[in-house]
């Protein structure tokens, strides 16, 4: 790949980003908002803590998590509204 080439791929997908939340602005009939960038850690954290303990397992450690507890109680609030 030449340098030109990693130009024009790197304008493509900052074209196709913008492009999608264009189409889900006009979709959804709401303005642009910034999901953030930890948007998909929020989504599904036990997938990713499973996938860490794993990796790291892996690795030859042993792995034992421990929630915070700041982490608990939010949770246990949470669930006390469901």
């Amino acid at each position: 790949m030449h340098a030109g080439e990693a130009t024009r791929s790197a304008i493509v997908a900052v074209s196709h980003s913008i492009l999608v939340i264009i189409y889900h602005m006009l979709r959804d009939k709401k303005p642009y908002s910034d999901l953030g960038a930890d948007y998909f850690d929020k989504l599904d954290t036990a997938r990713i803590e499973r996938h860490h303990v794993r990796r790291l397992e892996q690795l030859g450690y042993t792995v034992r998590l421990t929630p915070k507890l700041d982490f608990i109680h939010i949770t246990q609030q949470k669930r006390a509204f469901e």
